[in-house]
């Protein structure tokens, strides 16, 4: 294909025209400048972008213009960060394409990072909708569109290092894939004129390589900006955190945008999952409202289950007819900590957990002797992987210990080993169980994911604790130990447990001398 003939005189006009502040700070004013809305073809029916890109837009140019008024006052510029959890059919991508396109057009010398989780979405449909909107934009021919890589042409190039002494060293716009098991290759450029992140389907994207991403943004620029956009599919997950956890999302700003109310949007579309799946599924959330799932696609307990469970009352219920469990599960890796909890019967909240950090075996095993004297529990249970030496020293003490194999093989055929089996116990009996409020005993019970054990096998297999730091999240401890107490059945007076078969102890919270949680 013959390029296209450059004008020196029309193209100079132009470029003075985009990078006038007018144009230059506020993405909006680019989008509806460089676009033929209206005019015949394409955009004929169309004037300007959707009121919710509309507002993005103006957002942004709202916030550059924040951040001039700072480093004239001699203050730091800020990070602009935005996450967008949507719908289908919003016009996301397009947005992608507007924002990627107004970087590489006005500040010159950037550079824009774009992610996804798979390499056919960034070069058939990131990239591809960039390249459409490419070829409708009136300085489209400045840029050379590559599968996944937006560049300046040659002449371009060359007239900025040569007129603008701008350094087009890091000038473009990239699509970039993750690796969950080597985050530190999702390496970023530090560009002190410019920088964007977009990461597309965020919901995907695994903690570890947002926090490397936040390392990209050390150069200081007016023009830093930081985007998310996603359909809500995984209730975890950084992208889940931007809208839930208060600690995070204080420094986004954030937007859960009900498809239903985007002008040209397919309500068609919608109003057929509303009445296939039903208007309370969590297809409706994620793919009409905008709104995250109790349970993600690959999640073995829903996050409803857990917060029933946390608010649920026990009437009229006898503990004393059901026999007190006890669970230890001791520390695998530095950053883990032992955990031991009691169940008795649909009641967890009967003693509060109890954690410990960077104890040795020898600490633990006394911890948990003292425990055992004070609360006399029916059975104990600990997992045999990291708690071998505590096992034998509770041994040598004369309590009775049932050691607990996560990866033996399940009795329930369904499952691909009795860690799953146990976790399958545990989410059966969340549905009349109660449980106490500690956050983290619910991020536990929810983070694990599931898989099938093999391409020809249908066994459910959770997820290790390896695999699950993988993907940023931290050792599921307090569930364990929970499920633990489900490794098999025991009378509610065993009392062999105790130690010298004493006779059975009051029990109470009450006076524990140790680091406990309330409920």
């Amino acid at each position: 294909m013959a390029e296209p003939r450059i004008d020196p005189k029309s193209t100079f006009e132009l470029a003075k025209k985009l990078w006038t502040p007018e144009i230059k700070d506020n993405p909006y004013n680019f989008v509806k400048f460089v676009f033929p809305w209206g005019q015949p073809g394409r955009l004929q029916n169309m004037e300007g972008p959707r009121a919710w890109q509309k507002e993005e837009l103006l957002r942004v140019a709202g916030f550059i213009n924040e951040n001039h008024e700072r480093i004239r006052k001699g203050d730091m510029p800020l990070i602009y960060r935005s996450a967008t959890a949507s719908g289908r059919g919003v016009g996301k991508s397009v947005t992608v394409a507007w924002l990627s396109l107004w970087m590489m057009s006005c500040i010159r010398g950037s550079t824009t990072i774009l992610s996804a989780n798979t390499d056919n979405q960034l070069s058939s449909k990131t990239f591809a909708e960039i390249g459409k909107w490419r070829t409708l934009a009136t300085n489209g021919y400045w840029f050379e569109k590559l599968s996944k890589k937006l560049t300046p042409q040659p002449w371009f190039k060359e007239q900025l290092e040569k007129y603008e002494k701008v350094d087009c060293s890091y000038y473009y716009a990239e699509g970039t894939l993750w690796d969950a098991d080597a985050p530190d290759n999702f390496a970023g450029a530090h560009n002190e004129l410019g920088l964007m992140v977009i990461f597309d389907e965020a919901s995907g994207i695994p903690k570890p390589i947002w926090e490397v991403t936040s390392g990209f943004f050390t150069e200081i620029s007016p023009y830093r900006f930081w985007f998310a956009f996603s359909n809500p599919r995984n209730p975890d997950g950084m992208f889940f955190d931007i809208f839930n956890k208060p600690e995070v999302k204080q420094f986004w700003y954030r937007r859960n945008l009900d498809g239903r109310s985007v002008e040209g949007s397919d309500q068609a579309f919608y109003n057929q999952v509303l009445i296939e799946d039903g208007p309370d599924s969590d297809r409706a959330k994620y793919d009409v409202y905008g709104e995250f799932p109790s349970i993600g696609e690959n999640n073995f307990i829903s996050r409803d289950l857990v917060i029933a469970a946390k608010s649920r009352v026990l009437e009229n219920y006898r503990l004393d007819d059901h026999p007190l469990l006890m669970g230890i599960d001791p520390a695998r890796f530095g950053d883990d900590k032992t955990v031991i909890r009691f169940r008795q019967g649909r009641d967890a909240t009967v003693i509060p957990p109890v954690e410990m950090e960077k104890q040795d075996n020898m600490k633990v095993a006394n911890t948990c002797a003292d425990l055992i004297d004070k609360y006399n529990p029916d059975g104990i249970f600990c997992d045999a992987g990291a708690g071998a030496g505590i096992i034998d020293r509770l041994r040598e003490l004369g309590y009775l210990i049932h050691e607990v194999q996560f990866g033996a093989a399940s009795s329930d055929k369904q499952y691909a080993d009795h860690r799953t089996e146990l976790y399958g116990k545990l989410r059966d009996w969340l549905e009349g169980g109660v449980i106490d409020a500690l956050p983290k005993l619910e991020i536990d019970l929810v983070t694990p994911q599931y898989d099938f054990a093999g391409k020809a096998s249908d066994k459910i297999k959770l997820e290790s604790k390896e695999d699950m730091k993988k993907r940023g999240e931290k050792s599921t401890d307090h569930a364990d130990a929970l499920a633990l107490t489900f490794h098999k059945k025991v009378a509610r007076r065993d009392l062999s447990s105790s130690r010298f078969n004493r006779s059975r102890k009051n029990r109470t919270a009450s006076g524990m001398d140790f680091k406990i949680f309330d409920n």
